[in-house]
């Protein structure tokens, strides 16, 4: 994995996930599964709507800073989304990298605004 070192490499990050919880939904028969997927979908998906607006922000050392723990949990995520099959830690898995995700978007929006 190359390393985040701009918010389109961290948009890139987002759509890939989103692409893993797709394919998730589509191989599962677990009916909780199917939901948990979509509502995680839905979560991924608005990281990416806001990512969107911020793709030309130059990142600052505090940012790219968030970005690595991005990566970092990204690692973790996209082998727990293929192999996790019980729902609790899937959506907890997830919760936790959406947490990193969001405080790299909030410095984004602060980076934006100097």
């Amino acid at each position: 994995m190359s390393e985040l070192t701009s918010m389109e490499a961290f948009h890139q990050t987002l759509l890939d996930r989103f692409d893993d919880l797709v394919a998730k939904r589509k191989s599962t028969t677990d009916p909780d599964m199917k939901k948990a997927s979509l509502v995680e979908m839905d979560e991924v998906l608005h990281r990416i709507d806001l990512s969107q607006n911020l793709l030309l922000v130059a990142v600052t050392a505090e940012l790219q800073n968030a970005l690595k723990a991005v990566q970092t949990a990204d690692a973790q995520v996209a082998v727990d989304i293929k192999q996790i099959a019980e729902v609790a830690k899937f959506i907890q898995r997830v919760s936790d990298f959406l947490g990193y995700v969001d405080k790299a978007i909030d410095l984004a929006k602060q980076a934006a605004l100097i």
